[in-house]
């Protein structure tokens, strides 16, 4: 169903002066219409970006975004396996006590 269909009788009619009188523009007024747009329009480009302005921006972004990966700290970058199995306190504190469980477990299951 179109917009046109559920339209009522007035605003058919309505649409339809409309389309009439943009058909049957003055002279004079659409001529000041043409001036208005063109003047518009000028005033718009003045205040484009350059066209590479964008690419290069997003390049630089992307190499600052590379560079960083590049320089940051290993230890930052990748986890380590040792450090997954033993975080620093339980590593500093009582390591022993973890050695003598597994063997007391191993121990029981054998």
């Amino acid at each position: 169903m179109t917009d046109f269909e559920t339209m009522t009788d007035f605003e058919r009619n309505l649409r339809a002066q409309l389309l009439a009188a943009e058909r049957h523009v003055d002279p004079v007024i659409e001529r000041q219409l043409r001036q208005s747009r063109k003047h518009a329009c000028e005033q718009a480009a003045r205040f484009r970006l350059p066209r590479f302005l964008l690419p290069l921006t997003g390049m630089t972004l992307a190499s600052l975004f590379a560079l960083t990966l590049i320089l940051a700290p290993e230890k930052s970058m990748f986890f380590n396996q040792q450090d997954a199995l033993f975080p620093d306190t339980v590593q500093s504190q009582d390591l022993d006590f973890y050695y003598w469980l597994a063997e007391t477990q191993n121990a029981k299951g054998s």
